[in-house]
């Protein structure tokens, strides 16, 4: 008698036809990334017509904290190279164009690795890919709005030697530079804020365990301590907690989604 308790085989099998060689991979991969190029292209020109308004709201971001300036308060952007303002526009609309990009590369890139996948897995496909976009979008106004200002209003406001005796040191700041800092800190922040979605893939295939997480949290609060202190470089411990803590309750996040994940994986 069959026992509905076994695993189905059309449930663990793959696709038919699914099994490929070497060649049509690679040919399948060529098709998927010039899917991406061209999705990112098509955003990049729609993002290059708004790179002024891009980079007004990147100068004057809303700012949630009391006691902070906009950057534009706190230095004057400069470009140094004729070309200089063309490269920044074309780089904020290269950013931008992959950040509206994402859900459409993150689904080329599911396509691309679900057919060595078996049908339950291929399941979570949509959760995944929404978890990873929202996540990183979350992590990066994160940065933007809370860390990035917090920084800023630290380091431009040093050349304020002696105010009285008119020793103020004026901050000149490349535009080019100012936007590789503060895209660099978006796109950091913006993968740490996955810690959630890497867990539970690392617990579906077996990789990672809530037990082990639980068991090195003080660790994972130290790394958060400190990661914080490099980022923020003020004597104020109220900043530090502000950084700090987003990141120590996303580990624990990441251990109740590792822990369900086991628990679904065990009833199935």
């Amino acid at each position: 008698m069959k026992s509905y308790s076994d695993s189905n085989p059309e449930e663990d099998s793959e696709e038919p036809g699914a099994e490929m060689s070497f060649l049509d991979h690679l040919g399948e991969l060529r098709q998927r990334v010039i899917k991406v190029i061209l999705i990112v292209l098509v955003m990049m020109g729609v993002s290059f017509i708004f790179s002024n308004e891009i980079i007004k709201f990147l100068l004057n971001p809303p700012i949630l904290l009391p006691d902070l300036k906009p950057p534009m308060q706190l230095m004057r952007p400069v470009i140094t190279q004729v070309q200089g303002l063309m490269v920044v526009k074309l780089q904020i609309g290269l950013i931008a164009g992959i950040v509206l990009s994402l859900p459409v590369i993150l689904y080329q890139i599911w396509r691309f690795i679900s057919p060595g996948l078996k049908k339950k897995e291929r399941r979570f496909a949509f959760p995944i890919i929404l978890s990873s976009i929202v996540f990183f979008l979350a992590g990066a106004a994160f940065a933007f709005l809370i860390v990035i200002p917090i920084t800023l209003n630290f380091l431009l406001t040093m050349g304020n030697i002696d105010a009285e005796l008119g020793i103020v040191i004026e901050n000149m700041i490349d535009i080019d530079q100012y936007l590789g800092f503060v895209s660099g800190f978006m796109l950091i922040t913006g993968i740490t804020f996955q810690l959630p979605v890497i867990s539970f893939f690392l617990t579906r295939i077996g990789v990672l365990s809530s037990r082990f997480m639980r068991k090195y949290w003080r660790h994972a609060v130290i790394v958060a301590l400190t990661v914080s202190a490099i980022v923020t470089p003020t004597t104020d411990m109220i900043t530090l907690f502000v950084i700090a803590v987003p990141i120590i309750l996303l580990y624990e996040v990441s251990i109740w989604v590792s822990f369900v994940t086991e628990r679904r994986k065990r009833k199935s």
